[in-house]
């Protein structure tokens, strides 16, 4: 499994951070407590807390337990706080070395507490650092990244670079599972730096072990060997034997990736020597879980399923990590499979689903962590449905696929709706604008075009770290906020919720999972449920991309047949494929929803081509989707059902409207004008200029509406301080017709790009983090601009862009592109599309009827898809007028 290689890393850090900050927090404390203690008491206390660190060293946890106890009761008959700290981390050390991780949590945040009041901020943020260990041990990753923060902070006001390194260290652990690799990385390569600054080689071994897991997570495995080699050459005798297990693991994960698999397990089994003679069972649960893998994938299926089996019953003896569980729990179920133990198997999957329902709920609460989350647990969720479909179970298939597909987006959406922001107070909100302040600053500074390289990577480090800050304070504001422990989970549709409450009798929902191996799909109707297999994802992909890059490259004009021919045929291919399976149940039908997965989210179905059709939809001849269906796409039926129960308020206004952004001009001669920022531009293949069929465009829809029912910005009028000053929510329709700028690494990066003027307060693009805070009463949301339906694409919960953050913002549907589109052409079929909305057609009808519309219309060169299969609905598509 692609995971081994993170699979040990939380124990082995709980045990590392444990021991190496035992002996910092035993030092006998020379100054006098407050109350001036009794040297005696004192004295006494000192030699029990040594005791406990020397005992810890020896295993003895039990005598541990009984030292540190009656150090904490002197300690407290003499009021010292800061013994009573130091006593209270022994409390908790011999609490989780004895399996009892969840008791030595309490114990830890108490230590911090009275270290705090006593002013010693070092033994403060050792005991917070603990505390998010074990915090992250169990799972709890929300929880123990806002005490690794609180102990960074600590860290850094005191210019502790030691303690530093190592919390910059564990908070990268945390980004690793949630396969936020970019954070991840910069916070290893912070604490590797700060390690050999310091020359603490038990510092640097520790970095670069966990540089190698990061590395194989990102399947880099030469660098992940590299990495690994370096920590070798530091190992010594002395080295911390719960480093040299971690580092055993990460290697034995690189190379099981490899296919290398006996040195895969000759690395598990010293990791699992290592566990057993230091006599860490949880350690040894998780070590017999990865060998247990490394057997399966040897061929050795009984002797994978009894590691598994042991190995499941030691983790289950402690509060462990429920990842740590599910991950096992799958691994036996694929060696139960092989000896077809099917139903053995089965249940073994619905108890790592079930393991996973409950972790998600404890992952931070970014929409890249908990997407991410789904996404590195996808092998189990595509096993189940996969087992299902080949015990005769579509439904139930169907019914994991929902609880796969967006799942974050679900979560984010619930938060948003409930509106917390609402009740915080100014102080709060102060520090937010501040924030958020911080991070227009440093883009407005970045996108100058006269900028040096080393400013430049002066104003990167200032944009991520007020991007961290932002992230800080959202967490702070959660725990703060009982409201947001109130939120009920949300909730997944199965099959017979689907076809009752969201399908009307000529609505059909397609859901796509797209696995390595082999993919799945299937048609729901009123009355029926289908199942089709397709290829994998690699075969997809492939098929997708070649398809959507002759959409995409724009005609060289009406007469290249052959162009047309090859993107037909590329259609014809992918159609076959998705949805000629399901060609019986097509033909009464009149509209789709599509949920798709992984590159199926870059794919517009209405350009696809179908040999005719049948039924009452039967012609002659090839033909495009759009002329038998109307489409529109939804994340998951779970979250298409979530958008449709927002209950909008009346509005008062239709449309709101703005387009023709000023843009500096590449050759301004007015030194009035402002500086060039074209560069950020041009670096992500855009071409920033002018768009004049824009105002034409923004015009003619808004003359659609009556005299009152509309208000259009045009020029510089359509600047971001205007968005966000508008009363959107008064308004049915929002358009937008400028340019858009994807960030596909840093979603949170990409935005709507308006006029770019002078401002101190804003930096012209409207991000993903200030269209989320938007308060939107709105129908539709329309983003009239280049790829704002792309971003980061992620499998299982599609894409972090820019539709996403309109819809948590209150928009129940949002208009987007999918490539670089014609602004003449746009603007064409913009208008359209909004006519056969005032008409009283729905917005997935009224699309359909605007590309028609051009695809038969008299402007031959508009023919082609390039010109109106960009845009895609996405969210509610069936409301009307």
């Amino acid at each position: 499994m692609k995971q081994i290689a993170t699979l040990m890393m939380i124990v082995a850090l709980a045990f590392f951070v444990l021991h190496s900050t035992g002996s910092a927090q035993t030092a006998t404390d020379k100054t006098a407590s407050p109350g001036s203690p009794p040297q005696e008491e004192a004295d006494r206390i000192d030699r029990l807390i040594t005791e406990c660190r020397q005992l810890l060293a020896s295993g003895s946890f039990a005598e541990v337990s009984a030292r540190a106890e009656e150090a904490l009761a002197l300690s407290r008959k003499i009021g010292d706080k800061l013994r009573q700290s130091r006593s209270l981390n022994y409390v908790a050390l011999a609490a989780f070395h004895g399996g009892r991780t969840e008791e030595a949590i309490e114990p830890f945040k108490h230590s911090a507490a009275l270290a705090g009041e006593a002013g010693d901020t070092k033994l403060e943020a050792i005991a917070l650092n603990s505390a998010g260990a074990l915090l992250v041990h169990e799972g709890h990753y929300e929880d123990g990244l806002y005490f690794y923060s609180q102990s960074l902070a600590l860290c850094r006001d005191q210019k502790d670079r030691r303690g530093e390194a190592t919390v910059l260290r564990n908070i990268a652990l945390i980004y690793t599972k949630m396969r936020d690799y970019p954070k991840a990385y910069d916070a290893l390569q912070n604490s590797l730096k700060l390690s050999r600054d310091l020359s603490l080689h038990v510092l640097e071994y520790a970095a670069l072990v966990r540089l190698a897991g990061l590395e194989t997570d990102r399947r880099n495995f030469e660098s992940a060997l590299n990495y690994t080699e370096q920590a070798f050459r530091l190992e010594s005798p002395n080295t911390d034997p719960t480093l040299k297990l971690l580092l055993r693991n990460v290697l034995a994960g690189t190379h099981l990736e490899m296919a290398n698999l006996e040195k895969s397990a000759g690395a598990c089994e010293q990791a699992l020597d290592i566990a057993r003679k230091q006599k860490m069972a949880v350690a040894e649960g998780v070590a017999l879980g990865n060998l247990a893998l490394v057997q399966l994938k040897s061929g050795k299926t009984a002797q994978s399923l009894a590691s598994s089996s042991q190995a499941l019953t030691l983790l289950r003896r402690s509060d462990g990590d429920p990842n740590y569980e599910a991950n096992i729990l799958y691994t036996q179920s694929q060696a139960q499979r092989v000896l077809g133990k099917n139903e053995e198997a089965l249940s073994s999957l619905r108890g790592a689903i079930a393991l996973l329902e409950r972790a998600r709920l404890l992952s931070v609460p970014t929409e890249t962590s908990r997407a991410g989350f789904f996404s590195a647990k996808g092998d189990i969720y595509l096993g189940a449905i996969d087992l299902l479909v080949a015990l005769g179970k579509e439904g139930e298939a169907l019914a994991v696929s929902e609880a796969y597909h967006a799942r974050a987006f679900l979560d984010l959406l619930v938060e948003s709706r409930a509106d917390l922001r609402r009740v915080l107070s100014k102080e709060l909100l102060g520090r937010e604008e501040a924030i958020l302040k911080r991070i227009s600053s440093a883009q407005r500074d970045l996108w100058h075009e006269e900028i040096s390289k080393d400013r430049k990577q002066q104003l990167m480090k200032e944009l991520a770290s007020a991007e961290e800050a932002l992230e800080q304070f959202q967490l702070e504001v959660r725990r703060s906020n009982p409201q947001y422990a109130s939120l009920k989970p949300s909730q997944t549709y199965g099959t017979v919720r689907i076809q009752r409450e969201l399908l009307d009798p000529g609505t059909a929902l397609v859901e796509y999972v797209v696995g390595e191996e082999k993919s799945f799909a299937w048609l729901v109707s009123r009355d029926k449920v289908s199942y089709s297999a397709l290829p994998g994802k690699k075969e997809l992909t492939n098929l997708v991309v070649e398809f959507v890059k002759s959409l995409a490259s724009r005609p060289p004009g009406p007469t290249e047949k052959q162009t047309i021919a090859t993107l037909k045929n590329r259609g014809r291919v992918l159609y076959n494929i998705l949805l000629h399976p399901f060609e019986k149940d097509l033909s009464s039908l009149r509209k789709l929803i599509v949920v798709p997965d992984n590159a199926l989210a870059y794919l517009p179905f209405e350009a696809l081509v179908t040999e005719g059709g049948s039924g009452t939809t039967a012609r002659s001849g090839d033909s495009y989707l759009v002329e038998r269906f109307a489409i529109a796409y939804a994340p998951s039926a779970s979250a298409l059902a979530a958008v449709r129960e927002i209950h909008n308020k009346p509005v008062s206004k239709g449309l709101i409207a703005f387009g023709d952004p000023v843009y500096p001009e590449l050759s301004s001669t007015n030194e009035h004008a402002p500086e060039s920022r074209l560069t950020y531009y041009t670096e992500r293949g855009l071409e920033l200029r002018r768009l004049p069929y824009t105002r034409r465009e923004v015009t003619s829809i808004g003359a659609l509406f009556g005299r009152g029912e509309s208000e259009t910005f045009l020029g510089a009028q359509a600047n971001e301080q205007t968005v966000k000053s508008a009363s959107l929510d008064r308004y049915r329709y929002v358009h937008f017709a400028a340019h858009g700028v994807v960030d596909e690494e840093n979603p949170g990066r990409s935005g709507i790009i308006l006029s770019l003027v002078d401002s101190d307060k804003e930096d012209g693009i409207l991000q993903m983090a200030e269209i989320m805070r938007l308060r939107l009463n709105a129908d539709l949301v329309t983003l009239s601009a280049c790829r704002t339906g792309l971003g980061k694409l992620v499998s299982g919960e599609g894409v972090l862009g820019l539709t996403r953050a309109f819809l948590y913002a209150g928009a129940r549907s949002v208009q987007a592109s999918l490539w670089n589109v014609n602004d003449t052409a746009t603007s064409e079929l913009m208008t359209a599309f909004y006519r056969d909305l005032k008409r009283g057609l729905s917005k997935d009808e009224a699309l359909r009827q605007a590309k028609l519309e051009m695809l038969h219309g008299k402007q031959l060169a508009w023919r082609h898809p390039y010109f109106w299969a960009s845009f895609v609905l996405i969210g509610e598509g069936a409301a009307t007028q």
